[in-house]
């Protein structure tokens, strides 16, 4: 076992591309490490206290959507509190319904002595998920070069940088297991794509996005890329995890309502699913009429099956945030789409870099208290310290007496996000679309 596994490690590392992409990881990882202790946004306490919570009780999964997540994040901190010494006091929370933190004790908290151990410790899941999002990357491509430059993009991007390490939130998670579906899919594993993908389903609400897409490529894809057992065994695994998703089972499974208390069934009150469906333009619904496109272009494309898949999730979350911008850190979800692509297409590396200024200036304008930079550097709040924000700065310098006032700026830059985000939509259709050409029909 030893002498194989021992030669399997020399042949890897015997190859430049794998040294390169070794060395990509590590200057990342180096980068990450650096960041992770100095930063926690104010929902980094909540949801700690969440996760010490279920812990003390043994609870592993949430039964509102976000199971995986919750058990991901449940698991490492029973393996790594014991580095917490003072974690009673910090998270101590005697009603998991009250879990969200105050802006007194989210002060208090980034003023405790451990605070850069304990952010740290906090964020160890969303850096191996990260890290191993690289790797999934890194092997997407049969093309090392291709895939080291996609790489490349996911490792050092300020969007998912920021919402993993400085915003402090658990997207990761998520977006690993997306990642890993898509590999699966490429690999033609249909049944292992379908599980992936449904623990991505339910690391993130919003993730839903995701299912029909799959279905439906998984039921029109020909009999000879997809045989009949697996089309029903793989519907059945996704079908399955959505209802997870969508808190179905809650419909007729009182267990679950003594298990979560007050938790469950939040999701279907505060309507996570249903408000992503709201945008309308009179009486059209934006987002259901892109999602319909895409569905109808599924059934009718003769593209392969992983671009499919790829392509119909990539804009189908796209198509979120060219109607939707409730907070920075949600633009990570979209991040794995265009830096997938970019192994595809070179060009892809301009729009992203506008994209990311687009996002960087947008939020820089629109900062409030609990987005983009207040809160967010512990134990050095912005808000204690009374350090201006941009916003402040620009309204005092402007002072109302040019028309590119701090709104104007905010809608500017706006409309350069979504700009770039249409032209990278434009440029993912453009690679499937020359892939669909010249498959036989």
């Amino acid at each position: 076992m030893f002498p194989a596994l021992k030669k399997n490690i020399t042949l890897f590392y015997s190859d430049h591309h794998n040294n390169q992409f070794l060395r990509l990881m590590i200057i990342g990882l180096l980068i990450r490490i650096i960041l992770m202790p100095f930063f926690g946004h104010i929902d980094v306490l909540s949801e700690a206290r969440r996760v010490y919570y279920w812990s003390e009780n043994n609870i592993f999964l949430d039964y509102i959507s976000r199971n995986t997540t919750m058990f991901i994040e449940v698991i490492f901190f029973k393996l790594t509190s014991f580095l917490l010494p003072d974690r009673n006091a910090m998270f101590f929370q005697p009603d998991l319904y009250h879990t969200t933190a105050s802006h007194l004790h989210s002060f208090e908290f980034v003023s405790h002595s451990t605070v850069f151990r304990t952010l740290f410790i906090l964020k160890l899941p969303f850096l191996v998920c990260d890290m191993l999002t690289a790797w999934a990357v890194y092997s997407y491509f049969p093309q090392k070069e291709d895939g080291l430059r996609s790489c490349a993009m996911w490792l050092f991007n300020p969007v998912t940088l920021f919402a993993f390490y400085i915003f402090g939130r658990f997207e990761s998670i998520p977006i690993f297991f997306s990642a890993v579906a898509f590999l699966a899919v490429k690999k033609h594993r249909i049944l292992l794509a379908a599980v992936l993908l449904g623990l991505c389903l339910n690391g993130r609400e919003m993730m839903i996005f995701y299912f029909l897409v799959f279905l439906a490529t998984v039921i029109t894809a020909p009999v000879q890329q997809v045989p009949l057992k697996e089309k029903i065994l793989a519907s059945a695994i996704i079908i399955f995890f959505a209802a997870g998703t969508l808190n179905l089972f809650t419909a007729f499974a009182g267990y679950f309502q003594e298990e979560g208390g007050r938790e469950v069934g939040r999701i279907l009150k505060e309507g996570r699913v249903v408000h992503l469906f709201a945008f309308s333009l009179h009486r059209i619904m934006a987002i259901p009429l892109i999602y319909s496109l895409i569905l109808i272009w599924i059934w009718t494309s003769r593209a392969d099956i992983e671009k499919k898949v790829l392509l119909g999730c990539a804009l189908a979350m796209m198509s979120f945030f060219a109607f939707s911008s409730h907070t920075a850190h949600f633009t990570s979800w979209m991040v794995i789409f265009p830096v997938l692509f970019y192994g595809y297409d070179r060009t892809l590396l301009k729009p992203f870099i506008a994209f990311c200024i687009g996002w960087i200036g947008h939020w820089a304008f629109n900062t409030d208290l609990g987005v983009f930079t207040w809160w967010l550097a512990a134990p050095f709040s912005l808000h204690f310290t009374r350090i201006p924000t941009l916003p402040e700065m620009f309204q005092w310098i402007n002072n109302g007496q040019t028309i590119f006032d701090l709104r104007m700026m905010i809608y500017l830059f706006r409309t350069f996000f979504i700009a770039s985000l249409i032209y990278m939509a434009y440029l993912m259709i453009r690679v499937v679309g020359k892939s669909d050409e010249t498959r036989p029909v």
